[in-house]
């Protein structure tokens, strides 16, 4: 939401602040941008007589899309990054897209950031209580807070940090889900996308399986508020065994 501010100082009546913006370009110019839609005065009085008159404008902050559009843009993002360096798609799994978007929905309602909830459930535990079977998985987390293209924020972090990106790149890697949830009244989102490797044909049970373990996620935050994001750090060549 831009909130810009025209102030003018003015002996006598208030019409006159108006007539020091017209003549001074810049609030003028301001002020008859077609972007406000709402706008407060307010006047106060020096106390050598000087009337202070201050006009703010505020221009909306734009609708944000469904969190069904966010999850096809981080999906389709990805593979674009996959295909770009000679890496087959992801195949998008509906099973794995739940268990994200409930973590996601977890981090928003309990108020933490992090891999592993605060019952100590990791992103391998999640995926095998979902019933979903796999030799690897892996889990990248990000949040940002009134960025102007949620979903490409998200996918630059994950793909400007070594372990992120190593998951996005992971060759072994055939399947993936991401679940987004969102904060309308704040617009902070939390993004969660799994990564998944199935069973190897002979090994079809989840006994067999590998895990990946996310390692506690590190906080990257930008420089100029309001506009924030951070992400998780996986520990993306640690692997567990079950």
């Amino acid at each position: 939401m831009a909130v810009p501010r025209v102030a003018g100082r003015v002996r006598g009546r208030r019409r006159a602040a108006v007539e020091n913006w017209r003549a001074y370009g810049p609030s003028w110019e301001r002020a008859l941008d077609p972007a406000w839609r709402k706008a407060g005065f307010a006047t106060a009085r020096a106390p050598d007589g000087t009337l202070v008159v201050v006009a703010l404008f505020v221009e909306p902050s734009p609708e944000l899309p469904t969190l069904e559009a966010l999850e096809r843009a981080v999906f389709e993002a990805i593979n674009r990054e996959r295909e770009a360096r000679g890496l087959r798609a992801l195949a998008a799994d509906p099973a794995l897209a739940s268990v994200a978007r409930a973590h996601s929905r977890d981090m928003l309602e309990r108020g933490f950031f992090a891999h592993r909830s605060p019952d100590g459930v990791g992103p391998a535990g999640r995926v095998a209580a979902a019933g979903v079977v796999f030799r690897l998985v892996a889990e990248n987390i990000a949040q940002n807070v009134r960025v102007a293209d949620p979903a490409a924020e998200a996918v630059k972090q994950w793909m400007t940090s070594p372990g992120h990106r190593e998951n996005v790149l992971h060759a072994e890697f055939t399947r993936t889900g991401v679940g987004v949830a969102v904060d309308s009244e704040e617009r902070r989102l939390f993004f969660t996308q799994l990564y998944l490797r199935p069973p190897d044909p002979p090994e079809g049970n989840e006994r067999a399986s590998r895990r990946y373990a996310p390692a506690r996620p590190a906080r990257s935050t930008s420089a100029t508020p309001p506009r924030r994001s951070s992400h998780g750090s996986p520990r993306a060549r640690a692997a567990e065994r079950s």
